[in-house]
């Protein structure tokens, strides 16, 4: 789908906040690991904290998720891959949204611009980067080496103590056995 320049556009984002509200950003270009690229808007969780331009705003009910994106006047210049970033606490849990927005230069208006909503295709970046699955292997390896690392130092405290044993046990000499068989001996004559 594409949008005449002079339009105002608006990219759609929600998400859930039965959990409370958080932090988001807008950015251009692709969702990076963290954070958004090439910041325009960005939100405390209740209202806009830092925006690049007024040509940005935030319409919708931001405490109640709406974070949608309205780019008033457009140019060619606005045309490209938006970010939609909301910060969700915990590893890997952020919400990631992608919407391609494409601008006809041929549709240059000669009285005020008209007002559309532009219908984007997005998608949800569910997937894991590439980055995350690392230091997720990364993580699990981390704890393998740890818990072999416990198993390896138990099973070495369980030898010590069975060598232990052994040494005392060897430690009777057979004279020593010998004269504790001759005073039992002597006790059970009498």
């Amino acid at each position: 789908m594409s949008a005449a320049v002079g339009d105002t556009v608006t990219l759609p984002c929600t998400y859930p906040t039965g959990s409370g509200t958080t932090t988001m950003c807008w950015g251009r270009g692709p969702c990076p690991n963290s954070k958004c690229n090439n910041k325009i808007i960005w939100t405390d969780g209740s209202k806009v904290s830092w925006r690049k331009s007024d040509r940005y705003q935030l319409m919708g009910d931001i405490e109640e998720g709406n974070v949608t994106l309205t780019i008033t006047g457009v140019t060619p210049d606005d045309a490209g891959t938006y970010c939609c970033r909301v910060e969700i606490p915990g590893i890997f849990n952020d919400q990631k949204k992608e919407i391609n927005v494409k601008i006809r230069e041929d549709a240059f208006v000669l009285g005020p611009s008209t007002s559309s909503t532009l219908n984007v295709t997005w998608t949800t970046n569910n997937e894991r980067s590439y980055c995350s699955v690392f230091y997720t292997v990364v993580t699990l390896l981390v704890v393998l080496i740890i818990l072999f690392g416990i198993l390896l130092y138990r099973n070495r405290l369980h030898e010590k103590k069975m060598d232990d044993m052994f040494l005392t046990v060897s430690a009777i000499s057979p004279g020593t056995l010998k004269a504790a068989q001759a005073v039992e001996n002597v006790y059970m004559k009498i």
